[in-house]
Order: C-alpha cells, then structure tokens, then sequence
C-alpha cells in the first residue's frame, strides 16, 4: 500500500539474534507480548515458529484460530480480554473461543503458567486495540501481488474452503476485508522493526531481512 514504509536498505539478521532484539533482559515477571502482523501470506507464521524455536518456554496464538467464523476483522476483543490481558498477569489462558462451542470445533487456546513469551502471528495481530498490551511488533512487509499469489495457491491446495471455485470466492471476499483492515488500522506505524517477507533473494539460511523505514 502506499502509505507502508519504503525500505530501501534491507540487512540480514539471525533468528536468535533477533529473538534476543525483540525480547531484551526485562525486570518483570510478566510474559513477553509479541505481534507478528502482516498481509496474508507473507511468511508469519513461517517467522513465529523460527523466533519460539529461539525462545524457550514460548507459546505462538495464531490469530487464525481466533478468526475462526468470526466476522471478518472483528474479533480483536478475544484476543485482548481472553489472551493478553490473562497472560499479562501471568494468569493461566485456557479459552475456547464462542465460534467453536458452537460449531463443535473441539480444544482450546492455551498458555501455561510460565510462559515467557507470547507469539501472536497474523493479519490484525497487531490491531490498534491491542497496542497497550503488546510489548513488541514485528511488521513483514511484502509485494502484494506476490503475497496473494502464494497464499490463492496455498489454500488451493489445502481445500480447506472448499473447491476452487469456493476457495477464489472465499480469497477474494477475505483480501477485500484485509485491504481495508489494513488501510483504517496501519499495523507498520506500530512495528517496532520491519521484515521482508517476499524478498528477490533469500537471506542466508537461519535469518531474515530486516529494515528501517
């Protein structure tokens, strides 16, 4: 979008190392809270999984799991009252969210007492409402048309919403949605550092491409 931050100068930085810049000696108690926000498909939760790999006793919330048959965009509440605000206060989080009691999807989202880092990963991870409660945002910025591209195709081949005729329907209904999530809320201006998630050469093997703005 035009009002993302141009980045002209992108440098690779390890995993670990960047584990340690998002979650620096801290004196309290309190769980690191980190967002990991970007438009779909454009490696969030590829980057979640390799940062709580660096950070032990962390905890990733996919935010698809709270999105799941919720209007779309709109379900920023769950993720404030029944996970970061518990997780916060270094409370238990067991919530199954009202979606899932009522279509019997089975489970819940859960982190344990000691966890020391929350990893929230995926578009609206790091909406406006949560910015109080979040220690920390990671922004991947990426090409949109190649972020749209790889994520139509991914969902082609997991079938997850249904045929192809289904699932194109379903992708064009969910970008429209995330344009304008993304055009009113502007997660970036909230990013504490930025990744490329699409870039022209991939970084050395266990980093990514990190910029300023």
């Amino acid at each position: 979008m035009d009002s993302e931050p141009v980045v002209t100068d992108w440098r690779p930085v390890q995993i670990r190392h960047l584990a340690r810049m998002v979650n620096p000696p801290r004196l309290t108690m309190a769980p690191l809270c980190l967002a990991i926000d970007g438009r779909s498909a454009s490696g969030k939760t590829t980057l979640a999984a390799q940062l709580a790999a660096s950070m032990p006793d962390s905890v990733v919330v996919h935010t698809d799991d709270l999105a799941w048959h919720e209007p779309l965009f709109d379900w920023a509440h769950l993720l404030t009252e029944a996970v970061l605000l518990p997780a916060r206060k270094r409370q238990p989080v067991s919530f199954t969210p009202p979606a899932w009691r009522a279509r019997g999807r089975e489970g819940s989202i859960d982190i344990p007492v000691g966890t020391r880092a929350v990893i929230v990963e995926g578009v609206g991870s790091a909406h406006r409402s949560t910015a109080g409660m979040l220690d920390a945002v990671l922004w991947v910025q990426s090409d949109a048309a190649v972020a749209e591209a790889r994520g139509l195709a991914r969902d082609l081949e997991s079938g997850e919403n249904g045929d192809e005729q289904a699932t194109i329907a379903f992708w064009e209904e969910w970008i429209r949605s995330e344009r304008r999530y993304l055009e009113r809320d502007r997660p970036w201006e909230r990013a504490s550092w930025l990744i490329n998630g699409t870039p022209s050469q991939p970084p050395p093997q266990g980093s990514v491409l990190i910029g300023q703005a």
